[in-house]
């Protein structure tokens, strides 16, 4: 019949069925809810709902039109922070990943480009952003050259993000960017077939362990100064793992 988003103890559930109050396609592909706020990815676009008091649903449409050529990818590196959608444009407007951020009214503003590299795997712990640049080729596909970690104070503001920016490593791989996942000060990232975690706050980084045999794939959903909590698959199972890290340096 459609998604439906519940919010509220379990006593008293209320629910808000999607289909008219958001005038929204239904080929939704992602659907995400914090702190108030929802956010909903479609085909051609992305919505962003006000969902603070129950019962009663508002949504508006991003002004993806504002940003052409730009398109912001919804099933991939999209989560919510306070009142604001952060959105990757793998292509952006000249062909280079970007970072876009889709406002409560829904405004659709550049957060973060820099000519001639990637920009993307961005990530929030709540009290700054971190993401990758990536120089090397356009093409997503081909070889890249390097890559840098970069971080600022969380910011919906994009004049504010480039006067607070600061690098803070640059990783022995580079790749197109993949990954993003940040929490209690780290950030997860991978870079051709290695899988780094950084500490945010001096840019220190170590290999995160294997996931043991047979199990792949490397959903992460949590991360502390020694753990990294994830999701592995092995031929349709699913299991999680709570890690172990290695020393820091």
């Amino acid at each position: 019949a459609g998604i439906v988003v519940a919010n509220g103890s379990v006593a008293a559930l209320t629910q808000d069925p999607l289909g008219a109050p958001t005038g929204l396609p239904w080929n939704y592909f992602n659907v995400l809810y914090a702190g108030g706020r929802g956010a909903f990815a479609y085909l051609t676009g992305i919505g962003t709902c006000d969902m603070h008091t129950p019962g009663s649903l508002t949504c508006t449409k991003a002004n993806v039109g504002s940003i052409a050529p730009a398109i912001l990818n919804g099933y991939s590196e999209f989560f919510i922070e306070g009142e604001y959608v952060y959105a990757l444009s793998t292509h952006g407007n000249l062909g280079w990943s970007q970072e876009y951020i889709v406002g409560p009214n829904g405004d659709v503003k550049l957060l973060r480009g820099i000519a001639n590299a990637h920009v993307g795997a961005l990530g929030s712990d709540g009290k700054n952003l971190t993401w990758v640049e990536v120089q090397g080729d356009m093409n997503l596909v081909s070889p890249q050259k390097v890559e840098e970690v970069w971080t600022a104070p969380l910011t919906s503001d994009p004049s504010q993000l480039a006067k607070t920016a600061k690098k803070i490593a640059t990783l022995p791989k580079a790749s197109s960017p993949s990954g993003g996942p940040s929490f209690n000060g780290y950030y997860f990232i991978s870079a051709e077939q290695s899988v780094y975690i950084v500490r945010t706050s001096d840019g220190a980084f170590i290999t995160a362990p294997a996931l043991p045999a047979p199990y792949g794939g490397y959903g992460v959903f949590y991360i502390t100064s020694t753990e990294v909590w994830v999701v592995g698959e092995h031929n349709s199972s699913t299991q999680l793992f709570r890690l172990t890290l290695p020393a820091w340096p």
